[in-house]
């Protein structure tokens, strides 16, 4: 082999080099890219399980809301009375609503204030929303003023009630029954004609026996009763103590899993002191709270 010969030799190897090594260059570029994409989408998709669990926790509670409504439900408290006519009152609830993040979702816990208005009437019972809410209250507010009257002794049956539900946002929650309890309790105030105090909130359900039933979202709830200077929150029992979820990375050689695993914790840890959260189990005990940190 002369040296020409040899010179475009070694001329082909080194160019199919250069070409081989730009095509593997490539060939590792475009797999490391399917890789971030392939984290990310594990990534979405844990994040996507996270929320559905949270939503299926929250749904199951509004159906054993439902389903004890169902149970519980004989019929209205009915006489013939005067109607009554009493001055509104304004009560802070707890919520919570979605703030959507990508493909998916994260919950927000949020304050409500809650009006109720009493007039001479026929036993109508109304609830207004502003901004308009994607939830119904209107069961929850019906077992309110059932309760109520039951409580109280007093027969609401000649009067119209009006329930005002303010938030500062939209709510698209998935347990609107929540407010229930706080409805209660913001109506008996007017009965009996006693001031609520104002550093008090209240979340749960509320049952035509008078029990204060499950909810979703209360450590969201918690964190923004605190964060509103809230300084007591009832809580149905049972809900002093929630499972939340945290993350964590693991590495399976080149792949970077985020993790989320649940772990419970104890809302009064969790406030460090800036507020305290009670478990109630009905609402005349809720009540006392209400009058209790007035004294």
């Amino acid at each position: 082999m002369n040296l020409k010969t040899l010179t475009l030799t070694v001329s082909i190897l080194l160019l199919f080099s250069i070409a081989l090594n730009i095509y593997l260059y490539y060939v590792s570029t475009q797999l490391q890219s399917n890789l971030e994409n392939a984290e990310e989408l594990i990534r979405s998709l844990n994040e996507k399980v996270l929320n559905l669990t949270s939503s299926i926790e929250q749904l199951k509670a509004e159906r054993d809301y439902y389903k004890n409504l169902s149970m519980y439900y004989i019929g209205g408290f009915s006489s013939n009375t005067t109607g009554l006519h009493l001055s509104s009152r304004r009560l802070t609830a707890l919520a919570v609503r979605m703030i959507p993040e990508g493909f998916s979702y994260r919950l927000e816990g949020i304050t409500m204030n809650i009006t109720c208005e009493v007039t001479p009437g026929e036993g109508r019972i109304l609830v207004n929303t502003q901004p308009r809410m994607g939830v119904d209250f209107q069961s929850a507010a019906r077992t309110a003023v059932e309760v109520a009257s039951k409580i109280s002794g007093v027969d609401l049956s000649g009067s119209d009630i009006i329930f005002s539900i303010e938030a500062p946002a939209e709510v698209y929650s998935v347990d609107g029954p929540s407010a229930g309890a706080a409805m209660t309790v913001l109506l008996l105030s007017m009965i009996y004609g006693e001031e609520l105090n104002s550093s008090v909130a209240i979340t749960g359900t509320v049952m035509p026996d008078g029990s204060v039933g499950p909810v979703g979202g209360v450590y969201e709830k918690t964190l923004a009763a605190a964060n509103k200077g809230i300084k007591l929150i009832l809580v149905p029992p049972g809900e002093s103590k929630v499972i939340i979820y945290k993350t964590r990375e693991r590495k399976f050689g080149p792949f970077t899993i985020i993790e989320r695993y649940p772990v419970q914790v104890d809302l009064n840890n969790v406030l460090e002191g800036k507020a305290k959260v009670i478990e109630v189990s009905s609402v005349s005990e809720a009540y006392e709270y209400f009058k209790l940190q007035q004294k």
